[in-house]
């Protein structure tokens, strides 16, 4: 009987807030509004689910941005912890399809997030390079650079769109482990069961280093770092 409580909060959370996001967007052209619509809905599902977040690396943060996080995904919790725990605004680049989703996707069309086609290479790179914009207008992105949820413990393989993006900007890049989100929230059901999230940046990687040049040794160097969070793979 829990599960179906929760899963009615969570719903109810989705609609005021999308709803409320959507209006705000009419008169707030920055997007702030809509983040904070989307800050409150991450923490509102997270407190329904009975999630307890144990958070460790923010001081990593230096500063409001921008900057690129980019953080490992293993289920649609890893949304929801993110829009609750990072001290700073920011915008997703997430699947095309999303945008398409009754409330969820009126939110992202009209907060600005960015939609990235995966199924075409030249809709992905436009995609990538209205992202380059934003950065160097001050706007931080999250990115998934696995691309898609990847097995739970394990670091699927890296796309090289989250560090094309950071090596063309030479902004900061912050990864982010998230961890036990697939158990509390299995991709194959519809349930979030409650539990204790761990969330843990990790310092920035100063992409000047690298530069356009260097993305995929900017890539490799990332993933090493985010392996040493997953035993079985060293």
């Amino acid at each position: 009987m829990r599960k179906y409580f929760v899963a009615l909060i969570h719903l109810i959370v989705t609609v005021i807030l999308s709803s409320l996001s959507v209006f705000f967007s009419l008169f707030d052209s920055t997007g702030e509004s809509q983040h904070w619509c989307a800050h409150n809905w991450g923490k509102g599902c997270v407190w329904g689910a009975g999630i307890k977040l144990s958070v460790s690396g923010l001081s990593n943060i230096n500063g409001k941005g921008p900057f690129i996080f980019a953080s490992n995904h293993q289920s649609y919790l890893d949304i929801w912890v993110l829009l609750t725990i990072l001290p700073v605004s920011f915008r997703f680049v997430a699947k095309k399809s999303l945008f398409s989703w009754p409330f969820i996707g009126w939110h992202l069309q009209r907060s600005g997030q960015i939609p990235i086609d995966r199924s075409k290479t030249t809709a992905g790179a436009r995609s990538l390079i209205e992202a380059v914009k934003r950065v160097k207008d001050g706007t931080n992105i999250v990115i998934f650079p696995e691309g898609s949820r990847s097995e739970k413990n394990t670091l699927g393989e890296f796309k090289k769109g989250a560090f094309f993006l950071a090596a063309k900007t030479g902004v900061p890049l912050i990864p982010i482990i998230l961890k036990n989100t697939a158990t509390l929230f299995p991709n194959t059901g519809l349930f979030v069961y409650p539990g204790t999230v761990e969330a843990i940046i990790l310092p920035p990687i100063d992409t000047t280093e690298f530069g356009p040049k260097k993305v995929e040794e900017l890539m490799e160097h990332t993933r090493k770092i985010m392996s040493e969070y997953y035993p079985s793979q060293q």
